[in-house]
Formats: C-alpha cells, sequence, structure tokens
C-alpha cells in the first residue's frame, strides 16, 4: 500500500505525517497545541493553545512522547491517530530528536550551573549586608548628658569615641 503525502484521508487511506515537520512544531510551538493540530486532533490541540500546553506540562509530555517515537524509529502514531509516517523522514527525525535531546540535557546543566553561581552571589550580597549592620549601628540615640554636636560628629566615624561631658560648640 503506498500513500502520498498530503492525500486526502478515506475510510481506507490515512493521512501521511512528516516526523520531520511534527518534531520542529512540537519543539517549538507544542505549547500552543500546534503539533496536535498538524495531526489533525482540532480539539485537543485547541485546549492545549488556550491553557499554553497544561501550563508546560502537556508540553513537555507530549514533546517526551514524540521524541522517543523518534528516536526509536516507531511507525506507530506518537501522539492521536488516524494518521501514517512518511517512512523516508523517519531516520532524519531520529537524528533531529537526538540533537534536541542533547541540548535540552546541555540547558539543562547551564541553568543548573547559573543557578548555582547566582545563589553563591546572592548569600555573599547577604553577608556583607550583615556585617556591615553588625559593625555600624543605623539609628544612635543620645545618651545623658551628651549634646547633638558630638553625635553628629561620631556618626559615621567608629573610631571617634564620644565625649559624655556636658561640652557644646560655643564653649
Amino acid at each position: 500500500m503506498v500513500y502520498q503525502v498530503g492525500a486526502a484521508a478515506g475510510p481506507n487511506r490515512p493521512i501521511m505525517k512528516d516526523k520531520v515537520i511534527l518534531i520542529i512544531l512540537s519543539y517549538l510551538l507544542g505549547i500552543f497545541g500546534i503539533d496536535r493540530m498538524y495531526l489533525g486532533c482540532w480539539v485537543s490541540g485547541f485546549f492545549k493553545l488556550i491553557t499554553l500546553g497544561g501550563l508546560g506540562i502537556w508540553y513537555l509530555i507530549d514533546l517526551l512522547m514524540i521524541m522517543v517515537n523518534a528516536f526509536n524509529y516507531s511507525q506507530s502514531p506518537a501522539i492521536c491517530s488516524g494518521y501514517v509516517w512518511n517512512k523516508g523522514t523517519m531516520e532524519i527525525a531520529h537524528y533531529i530528536a537526538t540533537i534536541i535531546l542533547i541540548l535540552f540535557v546541555i540547558k539543562i546543566i547551564a541553568s543548573f550551573v547559573l543557578w548555582m553561581n547566582s545563589a553563591g552571589k546572592t548569600e555573599e550580597r547577604g553577608h556583607r549586608r550583615r556585617h556591615n549592620r553588625e559593625n555600624y549601628a543605623p539609628y544612635t540615640t543620645l545618651e545623658q548628658g551628651e549634646t547633638d554636636y558630638n553625635l553628629k560628629h561620631t556618626i559615621g566615624n567608629p573610631n571617634k569615641s564620644v565625649n559624655h561631658a556636658k561640652t557644646s560648640p560655643d564653649e
């Protein structure tokens, strides 16, 4: 039995679909349900569109199913039904699935490294803030016998001691 790409479907003639196109659509636009719409599943594609790929979960599950299907050279439909695969593109789809899988692993590793790097910088900044707060009190109160003049000249200079004598600049 020979099927033509894009041939009209009938009771005995399923539609032939290309795995390469499906992988690319699923990876780039799958969150909007375009992959399911390409396969003819308009209703589930529409629901995937309005839920943004089930908040990404449905998108990842569909992408995984399509990638495994392409990686294993499977003849069965990846998602939905009512179509057959164009056998001429199955090997190319396998290689594209492998490349996308490698890129996905690199992206996860890079995200983890960047996250760990930013977490260390955040902890370092927090340590500096705590250290500064311990050395310099943001609010200083007047003690008994202290004048505003003495207070103004000691803030910002922790090495300068406060003169507790009742003196003023006019004396």
